[in-house]
């Protein structure tokens, strides 16, 4: 796998995705984190914006699947949002400063920005610029949403800040020009992406071998299996993992 100076850290050991969780740590819980930390596995986490503008450390925006709360979390109060428990234990849902202390720079943070409709553009982002450029550790930023990385290089120019991208087929809904666009990762000359996050059932893709090549590291996302982890080798530069554990069976990048 190929290296890179400045996201050296981000390169050198695998990522857990939403922590290392299971079921009695939920993902992006903080039991999740934690035990992704005490191993020394870089983080993966997502971040929405709340009504009451705290950022708030969970993958979907409706709630229901991780707390049977059919709630949407921008429209949440932190009052509301805070009482409900994470599928059923003792976790709920944490907010990024509870993280960012948490970890406090032992490993590597790599933030998810979801993009929420409700939510204007550069809001969600000044509030993270403000935390981040306060916090003493390793971290970067990726989304899907191509103005979102396009906002933090402009915005936050000292920032790590990847594409997340995925198949043709994955961008249901959109127009096919869009979906285009998208998945061949055409918008990174525009938004000037430091890195790719890119679906490993999509890989190997003509457009992120190109960009591979001209040095832009590859993170290839959800790596489930062992099997995955050893397809990932010639397509990317490290792994974003769940449902096992590369140390349990000796897996090296």
């Amino acid at each position: 796998m190929s290296s890179n100076t400045e996201m050296k850290w981000m390169l050198a050991r695998p990522i857990a995705h939403r922590g290392l969780h299971n079921a009695s740590n939920p993902e992006n819980s903080i039991g999740a984190f934690y035990a992704g930390m005490l191993k020394g596995y870089n983080l993966e986490l997502d971040v929405h914006l709340t009504q009451d503008n705290e950022l708030a450390v969970v993958h979907d925006e409706n709630l229901e699947r991780m707390t049977g709360q059919s709630e949407q979390i921008t429209s949440c109060e932190r009052k509301k949002w805070r009482s409900f428990s994470l599928l059923g234990t003792s976790e709920g849902i944490p907010t990024l400063d509870e993280v960012l202390k948490l970890v406090n720079g032992r490993v590597g943070l790599i933030i998810e920005i979801k993009s929420d409709k409700s939510v204007p553009l550069g809001k969600l982002e000044d509030i993270l610029i403000e935390k981040l450029r306060a916090y003493k550790g390793d971290f970067a930023i990726k989304s899907f949403d191509p103005r979102i990385v396009k906002y933090i290089r402009k915005h936050a120019p000292e920032f790590i800040c990847g594409q997340l991208s995925w198949s043709y087929k994955d961008y249901a809904g959109l127009s096919k020009l869009t979906r285009f666009y998208l998945s061949h990762l055409m918008m990174i000359p525009f938004n000037h992406a430091q890195f790719i996050s890119y679906d490993i059932n999509t890989l190997p893709c003509a457009a992120v071998t190109k960009y591979r090549k001209r040095g832009l590291p590859v993170l290839a996302w959800t790596i489930s299996s062992p099997e995955l982890a050893e397809k990932a080798r010639a397509h990317c530069d490290n792994i974003i993992f769940e449902k096992w554990d590369p140390d349990t069976v000796g897996f090296k990048l």
